[in-house]
């Protein structure tokens, strides 16, 4: 029973480290926008050390649990590149290829399901997220609530929630607990730090 205990208190934190991971490379590599729109990030308080912070914490997260964290980061990756789809990378290759490559490798290395399951978790997290933001996201007119409609934002990111619950229900619902822990941690600490 303990044992048991102990692996499901793994794999929550392995997420939970995970979606902090992937909030801080997102306010890495959002500083500029948030700096025209006059928005304080983390990348605001912690600088250069946002990447060594970022690299440490994702270390913990791996040693928890590899096939959760990793898959959850590969696909944040991999969903991160959409916007630049017909990009081309500094290989001349386009961003579509590299997407490929690496949801071939992590399907490889962890099994279909398990990358799917969070394909779909990663993919319903950055819809909520975007329609969350709508109003944020004016001054751009990015985001896939501006791209797809409101509406239709949600209702994709309720069959994408409902696909990665079918998939993997316990990865989903640590995810998702792990996801508003993350929001209102964060907010928090933004809060606190512009009084």
């Amino acid at each position: 029973m303990s044992s048991m205990l102990f692996n499901l208190i793994e794999k929550f934190f392995s997420i939970f480290l995970t979606g902090i991971v992937i909030k801080l490379l997102d306010d890495y590599l959002d500083e500029d926008k948030d700096y025209l729109l006059s928005r304080k990030n983390l990348y605001f308080y912690l600088k250069k050390g946002i990447l060594p912070y970022t690299l440490l914490i994702f270390s913990f997260a791996v040693i928890l649990n590899y096939k959760y964290s990793v898959s959850l980061f590969l696909s944040a990756y991999i969903l991160g590149m959409i916007n630049n789809f017909d990009e081309k990378l500094v290989l001349g290759t386009p961003v579509y290829t590299e997407m490929i490559v690496i949801s071939v490798i992590g399907c490889v290395v962890f099994g279909i399901k398990e990358m799917f399951s969070s394909i779909f978790l990663i993919a319903s997290i950055q819809l909520i997220d975007d329609y969350i933001d709508y109003e944020k996201d004016k001054p751009f007119k990015k985001g896939f609530a501006w791209k797809l409609g409101k509406t239709e934002c949600l209702l994709i990111f309720i069959i994408f929630s409902l696909i990665s619950l079918y998939l993997n229900v316990l990865k989903a619902i640590f995810t998702f607990i792990s996801m508003i822990m993350i929001i209102f941690l964060y907010s928090n600490i933004i809060f606190t730090k512009n009084e």
